[in-house]
């Protein structure tokens, strides 16, 4: 992917606005994570995954929002 138009978000709203705007977050440079009834999932070659909730993704230096 080419982030060139990414950046860290500065708090949790920036990445709510993404989902709220049918935009998808890239979380550790690594995975496209959606937002679908409440639950936040990222996505893989199989299809969309749970996301499991740790410390880690409370770090906003692990976001990158456009």
């Amino acid at each position: 992917l080419d982030f060139e138009h990414y950046e860290h978000p500065s708090s949790y709203e920036d990445i709510f606005a993404m989902f709220s705007g049918g935009m998808y977050p890239i979380y550790k440079e690594m995975y496209v994570v959606g937002y679908f009834g409440g639950k936040m999932m990222y996505l893989e070659s199989a299809g969309w995954k749970g996301m499991t909730c740790t410390q880690d993704v409370f770090k906003m230096e692990n976001w990158m929002v456009c």
